[in-house]
């Protein structure tokens, strides 16, 4: 049976780029490796500051929401963009609870066909 290692992020600020990932191997050891707002992360990293997997990472990516890096045929996500991506997702939220407390329209009159 293949073990995978398991990843976790520290994030003091989301506000701020900076991050603490902690790498638990299969065998127990952690690793820790502080990254930076320029630091290239996999695309399984991303997902872990993310808090996504790495099916919902490359679907942000292919939509256009997160932007990757290429490096030799392969794609990387900064911090910095791991930082937008997630700034963004929070403003969306936001505007859509803001507008979820104005009055609501019927079903029945938004699908109504109208006579022309």
């Amino acid at each position: 049976m293949l073990r995978v290692a398991k990843m976790r992020v520290v994030w003091p600020d989301p506000s701020e780029p900076r991050a603490t990932l902690i790498r638990v191997t299969p065998r127990g050891e952690e690793r820790e490796r502080t990254v930076g707002p320029r630091t290239l992360l996999t695309l399984d990293e991303a997902a872990a500051v993310l808090d996504r997997s790495r099916t919902e990472v490359l679907r942000s990516i292919r939509a256009g929401f997160l932007r990757p890096t290429r490096r030799g045929g392969r794609a990387y996500v900064t911090m910095q963009a791991c930082r937008d991506y997630r700034r963004e997702l929070l403003a969306d939220l936001a505007a859509a609870r803001a507008r979820s407390r104005g009055p609501r329209i019927p079903s029945t009159e938004v699908f109504c066909e109208t006579a022309d």
